[in-house]
């Protein structure tokens, strides 16, 4: 049975994910995140909002939970204290954490958890950034954690310091390559991550990033973890490989390329199959269309002939079900992807079944 924090947890991150992706105007920089974490978010700081934009975007690329440094006082209600530590926040003396503060920090980057440290300390103005304290850059230094910049610009307009409700507005993300703490000692190479970090930070929110070609060839590459991540759901029935791969579709630029509708239709499919059978029926039809209406909009496309491939097979024929049209549509997406053995099983099976 499910802890009490980590349901609070998951329904929290259930109404604010879909109410960041709503409000996400641009990401850039994606590609800069490391393969795996322990790693330190280094972002500027204008709203709360922030802590919701760092989790939606950072979530599906490290598949851990995101610790944040929270200020102390947060914690002295019983209520909002549960609900800081169900969502990953760590209370700290801003102006002299304790002993006991600073291990905890040092054990999540060990567990392998990425942490969010703002260097500013609280939030500033959006226009200039406010001093850094030293705490992110001590914790790289000592624990050889790479620091990722990342800078937010329209959050502050979401949600303004004060207010309790979303606005509808946009926001960027940008995100700098990683900043890997030099040899050294522990101040000194503290000192040096705090004047890179401010660097890449500033650069990040002054310059507006135009979409180059590496910029698409880069989504395709992380289109193809999305696409890994739905196999190994395959594989091992693991729901937050699913939950990992809707959340990096769901960010921009990303989502508007072909293979993002079609691995975004793919999902619906199987979370459609493992439904209960009454479900399936009602749905089926609707699923259908999409993949027709997709198939006319971009034209042929192996796995969208084979998603219809499956549901002719495995519809009843009272209900739409031909193995005619399976076989059809399977030869079609063998055709267009030869070497996909998904494809190339299912051709071989539907035959049997068609001529036996």
């Amino acid at each position: 049975m499910p802890q009490p924090s980590s349901w609070v947890y998951r329904m929290t991150t259930n109404f604010t994910r879909p109410a960041v992706h709503r409000r996400l105007g641009e990401v850039h920089g994606l590609h800069h995140v490391p393969a795996q974490p322990p790693y330190i978010l280094v972002p500027n700081h204008t709203s709360f909002f922030d802590h919701l934009v760092i989790d939606a975007v950072f979530f599906p690329l490290a598949g851990k939970k995101i610790f944040f440094l929270t200020k102390r006082e947060a914690f002295e209600n019983v209520i909002t204290r549960f609900w800081h530590y169900s969502v990953g926040a760590i209370p700290v003396d801003r102006e002299k954490p304790s002993r006991k503060e600073l291990r905890k920090v040092d054990a999540t980057l060990a567990e392998g958890h990425p942490v969010c440290i703002y260097p500013e300390g609280t939030r500033g103005p959006g226009t200039v950034l406010l001093p850094f304290k030293e705490g992110a850059f001590y914790f790289a230094a000592k624990g050889r954690v790479p620091l990722i910049p990342v800078a937010i610009q329209g959050a502050n307009e979401v949600l303004p310091k004060g207010a309790w409700r979303f606005r509808e507005a946009k926001v960027t993300v940008r995100i700098g390559e990683p900043l890997y703490p030099p040899k050294g000692k522990v101040r000194e190479v503290a000192t040096h991550l705090a004047k890179e970090t401010r660097r890449a930070l500033t650069d990040l929110l002054n310059t507006k990033p135009e979409i180059t070609q590496q910029d698409f060839d880069n989504a395709h590459k992380i289109l193809q973890l999305a696409e890994q991540w739905v196999d190994a759901y395959l594989v091992n029935g693991q729901e937050q490989w699913l939950e990992r791969a809707k959340g990096l579709l769901a960010l921009p630029h990303l989502a508007e390329i072909p293979q993002a509708k079609w691995l975004n239709l793919r999902i619906e499919g199987i979370k459609l199959r493992q439904g209960q059978a009454w479900l399936r029926l009602m749905r089926a039809g609707g699923l259908k269309s999409q993949i027709e209406r997709l198939l006319n909009e971009l034209g042929p496309h192996p796995l969208g002939h084979y998603m219809l491939g499956v549901w002719y097979r495995d519809m009843p024929r009272a209900f739409g079900g031909n193995l005619s049209l399976a076989l059809e549509h399977f030869r079609k997406a063998h055709r267009l992807a030869p070497e996909e053995p998904r494809f190339k099983r299912a051709l071989m099976e539907i035959k049997e079944l068609h001529y036996a």
